[in-house]
């Protein structure tokens, strides 16, 4: 029988595969399923019982306080309204993949299959299974050219190397594209990466920006955001600039420390907080006026950008700028991204890894309250009317119905 007869008459199956996976994170293959089940489609995840970032030589330091220990139970659970089905980890090279992919592909009989990957060895084998399975196959590329370092130096790499990259990504990219029948871009960077890195070309796209649980993040009043000041060690009248993510040098929190550092002989009341964990704890601990707090689950996150004066990350792109702005938050990000509608009309740009450029933008919003409530107001419309999991799964419906 068919996959389009099988799913005849009854909400159709929707899979999505990941290497890895945690509850307490607010990813985009956590809130897709999600949004997808909310709207009555009968949704599946497949993963291993490896917490996200288990391969990471950091784990312990930087996600177990709040992840856990890196492997958990194997077995299946619903969790707001998603079937999970977490099995057995094991590891192909460098990468998370797990047993019994096919077994449960051929128990459940998907409409569709959808993994957030293009050059992975499980998104290689989901392209092989799709020729004897029969299910729609949808790819996603969520690299950046800011988490890219091999697109800014391509031409002056060894050709070995380069040889090398084809063999493995470019030419097994190939054949991923073409038994695709969908691709899903976040951003106009993420396609040039797959484009020109992973074998894929220019059709068969759409582009649909990350989105935001507006039913979690959204702004505080006034009463609760002093409250959540004081809880974290804030007086109400303090202008908080915030960071959470990974303390790592790629994502490079501390130039947002050391320009807190710069204002704070003058501006006392500006103070930097950083949630999360990382390599460069100790070294922002070290700057004046700024202080670090453990990751925090999502009910409580949404206080923390409620509170916030701003939200900055300043290097590499993260789907939390969007739950900042969805608070009410104005952002500060880099000069180097592509995807500056996220900040356009709600947050400024700065030179990248430039402190006192940093501290400049921080400092002409703190002086600026009327401009703070323009970009408050702009953004919060912007992520109802743009960027919420409700639409993002209408529309991702709308296209599933015409594959």
């Amino acid at each position: 029988m068919s996959k389009d007869k099988a799913n005849e008459g009854q909400k159709k199956r929707i899979v999505f595969v990941c290497g890895w996976y945690s509850d307490q994170f607010g990813y985009i293959h956590n809130n897709l399923p999600k949004a997808l089940a909310k709207a009555g489609a009968d949704v599946h995840i497949l993963t291993s019982n490896s917490n996200q970032y288990s391969t990471d030589p950091n784990y312990e330091e930087t996600y177990q306080s709040f992840l856990g220990e890196k492997y958990v139970e194997a077995g299946t659970y619903v969790k707001d309204g998603v079937t999970i089905h977490r099995l057995p980890y094991k590891q192909f090279r460098d990468e998370v993949h797990f047993k019994f992919l096919k077994k449960n592909l051929k128990e459940l009989r998907p409409y569709s299959v959808h993994i957030f990957d293009v050059g992975s060895y499980l998104t290689f084998k989901l392209a092989f299974y799709k020729l004897f399975l029969g299910y729609k196959f949808i790819t996603s590329n969520h690299i950046l050219l800011s988490v890219f370092p091999l697109a800014k130096n391509w031409k002056t790499v060894r050709f070995f190397k380069r040889f090398k990259w084809n063999l493995l990504h470019k030419f097994p990219g190939r054949f991923v594209y073409k038994r695709s029948d969908l691709i899903i871009y976040p951003t106009v960077d993420a396609k040039e990466v797959a484009v020109g890195f992973f074998g894929f070309k220019d059709k068969k796209s759409v582009q649909m920006s990350l989105a935001v649980d507006t039913d979690v993040f959204c702004a505080k009043s006034n009463e609760e955001n002093e409250g959540f000041k004081n809880e974290f060690g804030f007086e109400k009248d303090d202008f908080i600039c915030t960071y959470t993510g990974r303390f790592s040098e790629d994502k490079n929190p501390l130039v947002l420390a050391k320009a807190i550092t710069l204002l704070q002989k003058d501006y006392p009341k500006i103070k930097g907080l950083f949630v999360g964990s990382g390599v460069q704890q100790d070294r922002i601990l070290s700057e004046t006026g700024c202080s670090v707090h453990p990751f925090v689950n999502q009910e409580k996150l949404t206080g923390v950008y409620s509170m916030s004066g701003l939200g900055v990350w300043p290097r590499q792109e993260s789907t939390s700028m969007l739950d900042c702005i969805a608070c009410g938050t104005p952002i500060i990000l880099n000069d180097t991204i592509k995807a500056v509608e996220r900040v356009d009309g709600n947050g400024y740009l700065y030179k990248m890894d430039d402190h006192k450029d940093l501290a400049e933008k921080i400092l002409s919003l703190y002086q600026n309250p009327s401009k703070m409530e323009e970009f408050s107001q702009e953004g919060r419309k912007k992520v109802t009317e743009q960027f919420s999991w409700k639409k993002y799964a209408t529309d991702y419906l709308a296209i599933l119905n015409k594959l």
